[in-house]
């Protein structure tokens, strides 16, 4: 997939504890999508919107919402 081509700004989450991806696909992604942000929620699983961490993420949400404007 050509990661340069998307136009859309992009949040990425990625916990730095998965154990089925690897941060760093995470990051080479963000590294390669204009306007990408990725957030790294230390300490966390693959499942990290499974999980009650739903106040950190929405808070990034609104933050990275409220930058674009």
């Amino acid at each position: 997939m050509n990661l340069e081509s998307i136009t859309a700004p992009t949040l990425i989450f990625h916990g730095t504890k998965d154990m089925t991806v690897p941060i760093d696909y995470a990051s080479r992604a963000a590294d390669r999508i204009p306007n990408a942000r990725l957030v790294e929620m230390e300490g966390k699983d693959h499942f990290v919107f499974w999980t009650p961490y739903a106040d950190s993420i929405n808070r990034e949400i609104v933050r990275f919402v409220d930058t674009k404007e």
